[in-house]
């Protein structure tokens, strides 16, 4: 499904006049969150970064705080499993401002904050 959807997008070297209908942008997100969803399981981070990155590339006028915070979360989660701390926060710090109230992503960016905490402190013993 995501390679007809890419396949039939449009190039960039279209007419920005040729607009495409939300329906085509809301089955695109689905996939590539679902996509993220199913590489996050298996660690696959960069796997997940890449399809979150196809989202957070699209219109703002098709993406809602809810899907971008989505697209955040789990593209800031990845960055925690590559061990890009200081991404992460940043990825995640967004998401909770766009989604306050979601205990996952609260979660994530304490587990995000310690680690890097972690890694701070184990080179400062080393030096």
């Amino acid at each position: 499904a995501i390679r007809y959807l890419d396949a039939n997008s449009g190039s960039d070297d279209e007419d920005d006049s040729v607009k495409l209908p939300n329906e085509f942008y809301e089955l695109k997100i689905s996939c590539y969150l679902n996509k993220a969803a199913c590489s996050l399981k298996f660690n696959e981070w960069g796997d997940v970064v890449q399809a979150t990155n196809v989202v957070l590339e699209m219109p703002e006028k098709v993406l809602s705080p809810t899907i971008r915070a989505k697209a955040l979360y789990r593209r800031g989660s990845a960055k925690v499993g590559m061990k890009d701390e200081e991404e992460a926060i940043k990825d995640l710090q967004e998401a909770a401002k766009l989604n306050p109230d979601d205990p996952a992503i609260t979660k994530e960016l304490v587990v995000a904050k310690q680690r890097l905490a972690n890694r701070e402190k184990a080179q400062k013993k080393a030096y």
